[in-house]
């Protein structure tokens, strides 16, 4: 049987409680969880970036599905006992509108103060805005970079 694959923030604080506690109460044999700040080796296999793994919250249903950001909490919910009832509400069409609203604020502004992210964002620069050191002018970014509703991130120029 395939797991659910959790791939998560270990080095942030709210991220790791919030996963420990799912560790706890969840059934043996369900989840597989991937902290992916100390050891990103395993989002090869999904061909996701540590940038955008760093930035939502990833998994993977037992069919290989990847779900990002609040549909992967859904999918997380949906297995633990005494959560599936927020699984289903979050579902309800103007729920998961404000919930996901909501959450890739949340998931921006997290992104932004933590250090290790931003180090992550500064490794992957095709996925960010580039600058040329000591110019003003906006280089272009790679082709196919940019998803549509993706927030961009600006590096200090030094």
């Amino acid at each position: 049987m395939k797991l659910t694959k959790v791939f998560y923030d270990g080095k942030c604080g709210l991220c790791s409680k919030e996963i420990n506690y799912y560790k706890r109460i969840a059934p043996k044999n369900i989840f597989e969880w991937h902290d992916i700040a100390s050891n990103p080796e395993k989002l090869k296999e999904l061909k996701v970036s540590q940038y955008d793994a760093l930035m939502y919250l990833h998994a993977t249903d037992q069919k290989s599905n990847l779900k990002i950001g609040v549909d992967a909490f859904i999918l997380i919910w949906g297995q633990l006992k005494h959560w599936k009832i927020l699984s289903v509400l979050v579902r309800a069409p103007f729920i998961y509108s404000i919930a996901k609203i909501t959450y890739k604020l949340f998931a921006n502004y997290r992104f932004r103060k933590l250090t290790h992210c931003q180090m992550a964002s500064r490794k992957d620069t095709s996925k960010i805005r580039r600058y040329l050191p000591g110019k003003r002018k906006r280089q272009g970014a790679t082709p196919g970079a940019w998803r549509p509703g993706a927030t961009p991130v600006r590096l200090r120029q030094y």
